[in-house]
């Protein structure tokens, strides 16, 4: 169960008579209702604000607040006008039955600003965790063609889990679009390097396949993960790579907006890639599909020779 501290607490205003209900009734008052909202509206990727016990103080008991991605299993849930929170098993024995009100935090605003990293620190993590990603948050097209009618099939497998022979095929077709380019680079082309990052435990696949006459034949992958970037919660292109015969046939665009959508739907705050500065075909891919300069890109001056790219998570729109 992810949460993350916020800088509030709560406390009850009245008190019903009853030490266990069975059932839930917490009532906030308007203005706990207009904070919990905000405080909602602020992070759309959590699912509510969850309300825990912190300390006995000499007015009552005192509860604390915090972000919570998804609902406990001994939660309790109480959704009023909008506002929507989950009540952990220990505030349960006296918060049913009562009302409550919002009591203004008293943290900085550094604290405030911490909370934030660990809660997306914690989205990272949980989306990371899931078998499959694609699957989960629906980012794969009910129906997907290339421009000349091929009809593409999707396998969504972690790193870990690929057959030698599929990744066999992944590292020859990279090794097929990137070799000339990376003996180009100031890396160069370090092959067992390479393969440990695609074989890392964090590394996710999507793999595309076309149906032929002699079976299903792959065309193309992408490698991603959740990664945390400079305090943003990322999910970060590694590879897109088609076979040859089949590039600008729209295979790389559906790719992308998969990552899109899970980015989006997984809370991230945006998509990234590395590109080399002389891979002219690759930059003008990712500038057409909304990629710009990153904030963090290497300055001219720095002599590098790659280019940090990103996306907005935050502004765009799912895939229906």
């Amino acid at each position: 169960m992810a949460s993350a501290r916020l800088g509030a607490t709560a406390r009850v205003v009245k008190s019903g008579s009853r030490l266990l209900p069975t059932k839930a009734a917490l009532t906030l008052t308007p203005s706990a209702v207009a904070r919990v909202t905000q405080l909602l509206k602020q992070q759309p990727s959590v699912a509510a604000v969850k309300i825990g016990v912190k300390q006995r103080g000499c007015n009552g008991l005192t509860y604390t607040l915090e972000y919570a991605t998804e609902r406990g299993k001994f939660d309790e849930e109480v959704v009023q006008n909008g506002a929507r929170v989950f009540i952990d098993a220990k505030a349960q024995l006296t918060l049913l039955g009562t009302e409550m009100d919002y009591v203004q935090s008293k943290l900085s605003s550094d604290s405030l600003k911490m909370t934030k990293t660990e809660l997306k620190k914690r989205l990272v993590k949980k989306a990371s965790k899931m078998p499959n990603a694609p699957l989960t948050f629906n980012a794969l097209p009910a129906v997907s063609k290339t421009v000349d009618g091929k009809k593409l099939e999707f396998s969504c497998q972690w790193a870990t889990h690929l057959s030698d022979e599929t990744f066999d095929w992944v590292f020859r077709l990279f090794s097929t679009n990137m070799r000339e380019l990376y003996h180009k680079s100031q890396w160069g082309y370090d092959e067992p390097s390479k393969k440990a990052e695609l074989l890392a435990t964090t590394a996710r696949f999507i793999i595309v396949y076309v149906e032929e006459e002699s079976g299903k034949k792959p065309i193309a992958f992408c490698h991603y993960r959740f990664d945390m970037d400079h305090g943003y919660a990322t999910l970060y292109c590694y590879e897109i790579q088609v076979v040859p015969e089949c590039q600008a046939k729209g295979i790389g665009s559906i790719l992308m907006s998969i990552l899109d959508t899970i980015g989006r739907k997984a809370g991230m705050d945006k998509l990234m890639a590395t590109v080399f500065a002389y891979n002219e075909k690759s930059l003008g891919f990712f500038h057409k599909i909304g990629f710009t300069t990153d904030e963090t890109c290497p300055t001219e001056e720095e002599g590098l020779d790659y280019l940090l790219l990103s996306k907005s998570c935050v502004d765009s729109k799912p895939n229906q």
